[in-house]
């Protein structure tokens, strides 16, 4: 691999000591090539191989012998890949480059894991100033993000159709997330907005979530000058979209760095529980503080003396909706831990019985050849 190999690695999102290795590797062995996931088609990925290059490829027999679907390749990630014995096949995925980290969600009331992105260095929540807009579903977001150590921004969208009081909610805004950035934007002042290449930086990713019809897709577009993605209108009963992105695909934008458009998501939460563990003490350390204050340590919150969160509900210092979605995302969590102790004790079951099973293959062996 040359110079443009090199170039295309780092512009891609990989480190300079990633690329070296990289590099190194392809030279120990023939036939093989580092390539990230731009998109997921079931059983098929489309790789980025080189800058003007796009193959398919497929995964590697022992894939489908792991334990968890985690483990399969998502957007984002970076591969070893083999090249094809023939022209119109596609090539084979030997491995997945170590994760930086990966943005999962917690899909249906079974504890369906999704896997939304890899190797991710940004995320823009994307909002629009209508009846989209709300507080408790920005704080979902932020937690997941924080737990996958993603540094997250809110950009609002459409601040041009609601002047009323799109200058009061922005100070709400910021008065609810003050240590987050908040973006503004509209379709018309895209151009305008002269620092895109501050917040996509060439080498970085970024991903853009929110709701349907929140503007993603119109925004993407200009992102990476071409109309790549369709786009619909809000319906005005509800100021709900219809999904114009029914897939997640990453693409260089005009600024160098690189973007992953999501289909709408109105949910959104962390499946790894020890890190939405901190993710929350973060976002929520208003909450976590009056608990710590509370009279009780084993205090309910709800009729018992010396309780800090009564009082704050009451005098109006806490939000009753705030401290009802630390209740949710809590008793989420804690829903995430015991599915991970019952899916390490089946792990481990699971282990015990393959070792009876090739213990008494050894004996039937050993009594059949008097060894």
């Amino acid at each position: 691999m040359n110079f443009s190999a090199r170039n295309f690695l780092a512009s891609f999102g990989l480190s300079n000591e990633e690329v070296s290795i990289c590099l190194k590797k392809c030279n120990e062995k023939n036939g093989i090539g580092f390539a990230r996931v731009i998109k997921e088609d079931k059983n098929l990925y489309h790789l980025q191989c080189d800058f003007e290059i796009v193959k398919k490829g497929v995964l590697k027999g022992n894939f489908y012998h792991e334990e968890s679907e985690l483990e399969a390749p998502c957007v984002g990630d970076w591969v070893e890949y083999k090249e094809a014995f023939f022209e119109d096949s596609p090539c084979v995925i030997n491995e997945i480059v170590t994760r930086r980290n990966v943005i999962k969600r917690l899909e249906g009331s079974l504890g369906k894991h999704q896997t939304i992105a890899a190797n991710v260095d940004y995320a823009f929540i994307v909002t629009s100033l209508n009846r989209d807009l709300n507080y408790r579903r920005i704080e979902r977001y932020l937690t997941m993000l924080k737990s996958s150590d993603v540094y997250p921004f809110i950009l609002l969208t459409k601040v041009d159709l609601e002047e009323d009081y799109g200058e009061e909610e922005l100070g709400n805004l910021k008065k609810a997330f003050p240590n987050i950035e908040i973006l503004r934007s509209t379709q018309s002042d895209f151009k305008k907005f002269a620092d895109w290449k501050k917040y996509l930086p060439k080498g970085s990713t970024s991903v853009f979530i929110g709701s349907s019809g929140v503007g993603k897709s119109t925004l993407i577009n200009f992102l990476l000058g071409k109309e790549a993605l369709l786009t619909g209108e809000i319906r005005d009963d509800d100021d709900r979209g219809k999904h114009t992105t029914t897939y997640r695909y990453l693409s260089q934008s005009r600024f160098g760095g690189l973007i992953i458009d999501t289909p709408g998501m109105r949910e959104l939460s962390a499946i790894d529980a020890f890190e939405s563990v901190l993710a929350i003490q973060d976002e929520f350390s208003d909450v976590v503080e009056l608990i710590s204050r509370c009279r009780f340590s084993d205090c309910k919150h709800q009729s018992e003396p010396g309780c800090k969160i009564l009082a704050a509900l009451a005098s109006g210092e806490l939000e009753k909706g705030r401290f009802q979605n630390y209740l949710k995302i809590l008793n989420v969590n804690r829903f995430l831990e015991k599915k991970n102790r019952q899916e390490l004790v089946t792990l481990e079951r699971k282990g015990w019985k393959r070792r009876s099973v090739a213990n008494r293959r050894d004996r039937k062996i050993k009594e059949k050849f008097n060894l």
